[in-house]
C-alpha cells in the first residue's frame, strides 16, 4: 500500500511503500516507524501530508511572532530606564 511521509525538518513529502500497518505504526523496507513523530509522519493522502507540514509551520510562524513580542516588550523596558538620581 502506499502511504506519503511527510519530513518535517526536510519541508518534504515523499510517496513510500508501506508493507504492513497498525494504528501507530508502519513497515517500510523491513523497519518499523511511528506513524506520527515530531519530526515525521505516514498519511494516507498527499492532501492530509500537505496539511499536516502545513499546521506545522504555522506553529513555528506563530511561535516566533510570540518570542518577537516578548522581545519588543523586553526592549521596551530597557529603553524606557532611567538613570537614577545621585544623593544629595
Amino acid at each position: 500500500m502506499i502511504k506519503y511521509e511527510v519530513k518535517s525538518y526536510l519541508n518534504s513529502i515523499e510517496e513510500v511503500k508501506v508493507e504492513r500497518e497498525t494504528d501507530s505504526s508502519v513497515w517500510v523496507e523491513g523497519r518499523r516507524r511511528a506513524k506520527k513523530a515530531g519530526y515525521c509522519g505516514y498519511f494516507d493522502t498527499w492532501e492530509e501530508a500537505k496539511n499536516s507540514l502545513l499546521n506545522k509551520a504555522q506553529k513555528d510562524v506563530d511561535a516566533a511572532r510570540s518570542r518577537l513580542q516578548r522581545a519588543n516588550s523586553k526592549l521596551g523596558q530597557v529603553k524606557s530606564l532611567k538613570k537614577p538620581r545621585a544623593p544629595e
